[in-house]
């Protein structure tokens, strides 16, 4: 997916639920759909560190969550006790018709 796409999907998601698409999650949104293959939270949080952009601990964890709720991403597996993610494949093919609000 697009990050465009990926962007416009999740603040609609957010908008629908009366959340705010706020600078921290656009930032945790960037570095979400950036990442190849499978990812720990702990590691994307700490990627957003070292750029020097900002995005708390706990917003990281509650951002991923929003976004496995909308289907962005998936949760993998736990292995000794991590989290690991990766982006939902099936939104790589899905087409939103965002006038209608309905998936084609």
């Amino acid at each position: 997916m697009k990050k465009a796409h990926g962007k416009l999907f999740f603040s609609t998601f957010l908008k629908d639920r009366g959340l705010r698409f706020t600078k921290e999650r656009s930032v945790i949104l960037q570095k979400t759909l950036s990442c190849n293959g499978h990812f720990d939270p702990e590691s994307l949080y700490l990627q957003i560190r070292e750029t020097g952009l900002k995005a708390s601990r706990a917003s990281v964890y509650r951002t991923l969550s929003l976004l496995c709720e909308c289907g962005l991403i998936e949760r993998v597996k736990k292995q000794n006790a991590a989290l690991f993610m990766k982006i939902c494949s099936a939104m790589n093919t899905m087409i939103i018709c965002y006038a209608f609000n309905a998936e084609i």
